[in-house]
């Protein structure tokens, strides 16, 4: 007879063959129905998938012990955890007997809050209300893992290994599943449904060991810049970590989600069609915006996280928060045995030129866009000009990435410069009225030899309060155009203007 728990890493086993048979007494002192429902979605789950199960229960209303080699399989709530490691939320015992036949017990810590159902919203991934209850179906699959032989794995997004965080979500439903490690697993131990197949995407990926332990740590998956690096998300504060991120992606530019697939059938799946979606909200479903496609192999032994296949968010996109989805599409070469895991989604806002948040992260800022918060922000060769966002078209205190004022090249016929901007190298480069006047930039703080796009002398424009005249230069319209003296009407003609310019002058009353 021997006795493994959970706590201990299972070593490879040798083919079993046959069905995994347990007919689980349930020893739960509430009586909840919503308990026996999740037993019972998974069981009908398990028995229908990749290796051949037959899963059923009854419920048992005598006093639970302790698990032994009783004969009988077990599913017990245990209020205090008297009957499993201190530090363990579940644990598992599985019994060979001398005649062959094979006993599980489960025995799950229940004093924690946890959800009986697959209301995504209800979960503590998934909400930003401080609801704190676990994922109970992952943690009943990590179990009855144990009890068909599979061990921990602290190496590969798993379901042996931190099972709270292995489970798929698409709109407001959860789907508990085993996974491909499982199903590779239990291919090699049971006798296989050769005609089973299922492919699926989720949005968690593997993240390591960073504890050291038996189990493997998951988080989100991302959306990174073509430069490979990840974008820059935030999320709620009664999350933190990467629980909902949301990334920030510029309109106008290209991007690379981040999704793992999964091959949970029987055999390799070749040319598996991906769609890549854009939708407003979080369930992803082939009407949302199809953005590209891919094709994929999905191997049988290994589960694939992919961050490679670019997508363009369109420039003309309006700004906002959006789900951008992963989509296995409709099926032709290949068939599919479960529906509920083929698509899902990450979390982003699309952002406008100009938004506060633009210029942040990894990518730097081109010509004309912000807002920046320094230099760095900002493509090689441009300055983070401040508080000038009115001229680009944004909020005043909008700091905007341009070439440094008076730099050569700064005005183009493509992008005509404003009044007492520079260098010009035309009048063709200046805003309509306006002329390139030569080599007057120290009056600006520039070079000499910068040319500054100006109003002509006597233009309308010349004169304001913004930029007052001096004498003998007009058009003034009033005394506040003018830096001293008073706007002397109709004497154009005595300053080489035309006779309706007004002029900026001494006038001395006797």
């Amino acid at each position: 007879m021997m006795t493994q728990l959970c706590s201990m890493l299972w070593m490879a086993s040798p083919a079993l063959g046959g069905p995994a048979e347990f007919a689980f007494e349930v020893h739960d002192p509430d009586e909840r129905e919503e308990v026996l429902d999740l037993h019972q979605l998974l069981f009908d789950q398990l028995n229908a998938g990749v290796v051949d199960m037959d899963l059923s229960q009854t419920v048992s209303t005598s006093t639970a012990s302790a698990p032994s080699a009783d004969g009988v399989s077990t599913i017990v709530y245990d209020g205090d955890g008297s009957f499993i490691d201190d530090d363990a939320d579940g644990q598992a015992w599985r019994w060979t007997h001398e005649d062959g036949s094979v006993e599980c017990d489960v025995v799950i810590r229940d004093e924690y809050s946890f959800l009986y159902d697959t209301t995504k919203s209800q979960l503590n991934l998934y909400n930003d209300l401080g609801i704190d209850n676990r994922n109970l179906g992952s943690l009943l699959l990590h179990e009855l893992g144990h009890c068909f032989t599979l061990a921990h794995n602290a190496g590969d997004y798993n379901i042996m290994g931190w099972s709270y965080t292995h489970v798929h979500a698409n709109g407001s439903e959860l789907y508990y599943y085993m996974g491909e490690y499982a199903a590779d697993g239990l291919v090699g131990v049971y006798d296989v449904d050769t005609s089973f197949e299922d492919v699926g995407v989720v949005h968690w990926r593997y993240a390591g060991n960073p504890d050291g332990d038996a189990y493997s740590d998951h988080e989100r998956t991302g959306v990174y810049a073509m430069s490979g690096d990840e974008l820059p998300f935030y999320v709620a504060s009664v999350n933190g970590g990467r629980k909902q991120p949301t990334f920030l992606v510029r309109r106008g530019h290209l991007v690379r989600p981040e999704f793992t697939f999964e091959n949970n059938g029987s055999t390799y799946q070749v040319w598996v069609d991906v769609d890549y979606l854009l939708s407003t909200n979080d369930l992803i479903t082939k009407w949302d915006t199809l953005l590209s496609s891919d094709t994929l192999l999905l191997k049988r032994d290994s589960v694939d996280t992919k961050n490679g296949h670019s997508v363009a968010i369109v420039a003309t996109q309006e700004p906002g928060l959006y789900s951008l989805g992963a989509r296995i599409s409709d099926l032709v070469d290949l068939s599919d045995d479960v529906g509920q895991n083929n698509a899902t989604y990450v979390n982003i806002e699309v952002l406008a030129n100009g938004d506060p948040d633009y210029c942040e992260g990894l990518e730097p800022c081109a010509r004309f866009e912000g807002d920046c918060d320094g230099s760095s922000d900002c493509d090689t060769g441009l300055d983070c000009i401040y508080n000038e966002g009115t001229y680009y078209g944004f909020t005043p205190q909008t700091d905007v990435c341009d070439l440094p004022h008076g730099s050569f090249h700064y005005c183009s016929e493509e992008e005509p410069c404003e009044r007492f901007r520079g260098d010009c190298d035309s009048d063709d480069e200046c805003q309509g009225g306006m002329v390139c006047v030569d080599d007057i930039g120290a009056q600006f703080g520039w070079s000499a030899v910068v040319d500054v796009c100006d109003y002509p002398l006597g233009h309308v424009h010349f004169c304001s309060p913004a930029h007052p005249c001096g004498q003998g230069e007009g058009d003034c319209d009033t005394n506040a155009d003018c830096a001293f003296g008073t706007c002397v009407h109709n004497v154009g003609a005595s300053y080489g203007f035309a006779s309706s310019v007004d002029v900026c002058d001494l006038v001395f009353t006797p």
